[in-house]
């Protein structure tokens, strides 16, 4: 059971995985944005 639990989550990432490598970047430099202004 645990196997195909992580079987599936195996399969769900790749568009996941992106969407985290392009959000992660952006939020880094929003959040120094908005520290700079203070």
């Amino acid at each position: 059971m645990d196997d195909t639990h992580h079987m599936t989550l195996h399969r769900t990432p790749p568009s996941f995985q992106c969407i985290i490598v392009i959000y992660i970047p952006y939020n880094f430099l929003y959040w120094q944005n908005v520290l700079n202004y203070f």
